[in-house]
């Protein structure tokens, strides 16, 4: 009898389990992870050059990029934005700088992508601005979006 009890507690126990791994079927994947991205190559015209904070804009359509970047020539096209978020990061620095590294990391747990962009000195003493731009997959809506601009 106590076997048959505890067999029963048992398979109790592992059912239990079994239910609370389960996800949803209709619940969408949230990984982790770094998300590939494209330079595209442009020189945003930023009006507001002021302080020494890293500023982000996060562009969604071509009326995002008109009103962030009103005096710059250049224009995509409205379907870029169909399926991909313009990144774009903007530091004044007290010397010269290249852009060594970027990406895009999202944190599921926190709902909020990073943008990491990493610069590197050049040999010389002149304070310069720099441009970073991503052009990565669609963002979750909602989603938070930071910049990393060392």
């Amino acid at each position: 009898m106590k076997a048959i009890q505890l067999l029963a507690l048992a398979a109790t126990g592992l059912l239990t389990m079994n239910n609370s791994c389960h996800q949803n079927d209709t619940e969408e994947p949230c990984p982790d992870g770094e998300i590939a991205g494209t330079s595209p190559q442009f020189y945003p015209c930023i009006t507001d050059r002021n302080g020494s904070d890293a500023k982000l804009f996060v562009v969604n359509s071509q009326q995002e990029f008109g009103d962030a970047f009103a005096c710059s020539s250049y224009r995509p096209r409205q379907s870029a934005f169909q399926d991909s978020t313009l990144l774009v990061g903007w530091k004044n620095y007290s010397s010269c700088v290249r852009i060594k590294s970027q990406s895009l990391v999202y944190s599921c747990g926190s709902n909020t992508y990073t943008y990491k962009v990493e610069v590197e000195d050049r040999p010389c003493l002149a304070p310069m601005s720099i441009a970073s731009q991503l052009l990565v997959p669609k963002l979750r809506a909602g989603a938070k979006v930071v910049i990393d601009m060392q």
